[in-house]
């Protein structure tokens, strides 16, 4: 998704790059049945998703919460 590729993702991948200089990554952005159906068809190898998976033959791990603030005038 677009909050986990813009805000979530950028300072993990550099402490990624950081430990394993010499893994190539390529990144794509989706919504989640675009990811669930890229990993599925095997074009990708992971997802990192925010919604609800249809797909239980897919195996799911929490990696973080997320926390939301409401605002309101």
């Amino acid at each position: 998704s677009q909050t986990i590729a813009s805000y979530w993702l950028p300072r993990r991948l550099a402490s990624f790059h950081e430990a394993y200089p010499a893994v190539r990554l390529s990144v794509s952005i989706g919504n989640t049945r675009q990811v669930e159906a890229n990993v599925l068809d095997g074009a990708a190898d992971l997802g990192l998703v925010e919604g609800r998976t249809e797909s239980y033959i897919l195996r799911r791990t929490k990696v973080d919460v997320d926390r939301l603030i409401l605002v309101v005038a």
